[in-house]
């Protein structure tokens, strides 16, 4: 019976771990830093610098990846599948555990009262006719209501399709017209809602 026992665990946690992935992209083009991207007719866009945080939700086990656009090895993972959210539990962020993924090194905390950012997005919309550069900086973060940006991610999959030329067309199109953000804000939750919805489900 115990040799049953342990083949069940071993099969169990054979069905449940799957290999998972974000695809970063602009439109249908994969998503590099440094690299610019037509946002309009007269706007580029260069990233200099992106970092967000996804969870998994309800697991026996706590599942938290950085994912880092300088660092592809962190865009894939292996581990249990459930459905995750973008920014970390507000519990989580006030129980003192700075390991791993939320070590402060990642320069993602900001401090005991705001908590951690979920998301960091650096960079630069240019002008195409004059070339001037204008910079922003979102620091999107925080897990106290009204203006925590902790969302789950709608659907499933082992794919997980992030189109950053809809995230930063639906910064443009808004009436936000603030490029630093730097603490949690209307304005953080704004863009920060814009940025979930810039996920879907691949294959």
């Amino acid at each position: 019976m115990p040799h049953l026992l342990i083949l069940w665990f071993v099969i169990s946690g054979f069905v449940l771990d799957a290999q998972q992935q974000v695809r970063l992209t602009w439109k249908n083009t994969p998503f590099a830093l440094h690299k610019t991207f037509q946002l309009n007719d007269s706007t580029l866009v260069q990233i200099e610098q992106f970092k967000f945080y996804i969870e998994g939700i309800n697991q026996p086990q706590q599942f938290i990846q950085l994912i880092d656009a300088s660092d592809e090895r962190t865009w894939q993972w292996e581990g249990p599948t459930s459905a995750l959210q973008v920014g970390i539990q507000a519990t989580l962020q006030t129980s003192g555990n700075f390991t791993g993924a939320l070590d402060p090194i990642n320069g993602m905390y900001w401090a005991w009262n705001t908590g951690f950012i979920s998301v960091k997005c650096v960079g630069s919309y240019i002008h195409i006719p004059s070339q001037i550069k204008q910079q922003f900086e979102y620091h999107l973060g925080g897990y106290k209501p009204p203006f925590e940006c902790i969302k789950e991610i709608q659907g499933s999959g082992a794919i997980l399709a992030c189109d950053l030329s809809i995230w930063f067309n639906a910064i443009w199109q808004s009436d936000n017209k603030n490029r630093i953000i730097m603490q949690p804000s209307s304005a953080s939750r704004a863009i920060f809602d814009q940025f979930t919805a810039s996920f879907s489900y691949g294959q």
